[in-house]
């Protein structure tokens, strides 16, 4: 098979579109979106890239805007100031952000989303492999199943209907989540922010119908470069890891679900940025953020067995600039309580 061909590997494969149950953004979990008139007016005919390296945005404001007990502040209709001056600097550097969900819009165009309308680590896992698809792939056109494909690291593997909704709800509110971005003290150190200020939904498409690979689905379409990905890019914080990584633990065992991806990608996050963050991890940090902080003894015995599992998986393996040697568990009195990585540099 040459690159050509390889680079132009389809998405979603006909049996998958052909199933309701497994249509990109599907017409059985998304009537609203494909019953509005204005979606269906124009449908482009243009073939999907597949990427061998997922994108992760590693910036402070996207740490803050997906967490669901700090971005409150950011909800409040001001703009807000989060501190960037290095540790240890005393003069004070700030950046103003805002985060507003437009609900009127989202309602106009017949859309409607479950459970909060706040960002959540979800919606950050959905935001990254969007980014990846954009950038890695040079794809506008992004149905679910691609973003699934991204996420799961498996090209093959069939979105169930759950995933899809959900990925599906995901999108909508990035769609719909407008940002406002003031970073123009922060040229100090990073010069190529001077006067750098985005106002834009984070995820500055529609919902369109598309026909891609010779099959016509439903689908977004990405106009404009996502502002917290040009941000993260103009401070040197993007990180591009091997796709492959990602399916490797599924492969050796883990069983595949919601919370085992979540866990998944919060283990590569942390991974990816351990020059910047401590390389231990604290269990209770993993309950917390998998929704387990009152879960019983042996659901928390799971998490901890699954995350250890994940990371045996990806002993030796490189991940962008740093190699992942080993792990050591820690205990107090007879209670695991961390886990501390063992990681390698490489310039």
């Amino acid at each position: 098979m040459s690159n050509q061909e390889n680079n132009l590997n389809p998405f979603v494969n006909q049996d998958e579109i052909l199933d309701p149950k497994q249509d990109a953004i599907s017409e059985t979990i998304g009537q609203d979106i494909l019953i509005a008139e204005e979606l269906i007016q124009d449908v482009v005919s243009i073939n999907t890239s597949y990427v061998n390296n997922i994108i992760l945005d590693l910036n402070k404001i996207s740490n803050i805007a997906f967490n669901p007990e700090k971005n409150l502040a950011l909800y409040k209709g001001n703009l807000q100031r989060i501190a960037m001056e290095r540790k240890g600097s005393k003069k004070e550097i700030n950046t103003l952000v805002s985060i507003n969900f437009d609900s009127k819009a989202m309602k106009e165009k017949g859309l409607n989303i479950h459970g909060t309308e706040k960002l959540a680590p979800f919606d950050k896992i959905v935001l990254d492999a969007v980014n990846t698809l954009y950038f890695e792939g040079h794809n506008e056109y992004i149905t679910t199943a691609m973003v699934f494909h991204v996420m799961s690291g498996d090209i093959n593997k069939r979105i169930t209907p759950k995933y899809s909704e959900n990925i599906n709800n995901s999108l909508i509110k990035l769609l719909f989540t407008h940002i406002t971005i003031e970073a123009s003290e922060e040229a100090q150190m990073y010069p190529n922010l001077k006067d750098f200020k985005y106002d834009s939904t984070i995820l500055p498409g529609d919902m369109v119908r598309a026909k891609l690979n010779g099959t016509e689905v439903a689908c977004i379409h990405i106009y404009k470069t996502p502002p917290l990905y040009l941000y993260a890019n103009h401070k040197n914080q993007i990180s591009k890891v091997d796709i492959a990584l990602l399916q490797k633990p599924f492969a050796e065992g883990i069983h595949e679900n919601q919370e085992s991806m979540a866990l998944l990608h919060y283990l590569l996050r942390r991974i990816v940025a351990v020059k910047s963050l401590s390389n231990a991890i604290k269990y209770e940090t993993l309950y917390h953020e998998l929704g387990k902080d009152d879960a019983t003894r042996k659901v928390k015995f799971l998490v901890r067995e699954n995350a250890k599992k994940i990371l045996d998986a990806w002993k030796g393996s490189t991940f962008g600039d740093i190699k992942f040697i080993d792990y050591a568990e820690k205990s107090l009195g007879k209670t695991p309580h961390e886990i501390t990585l063992k990681c390698e540099y490489h310039k």
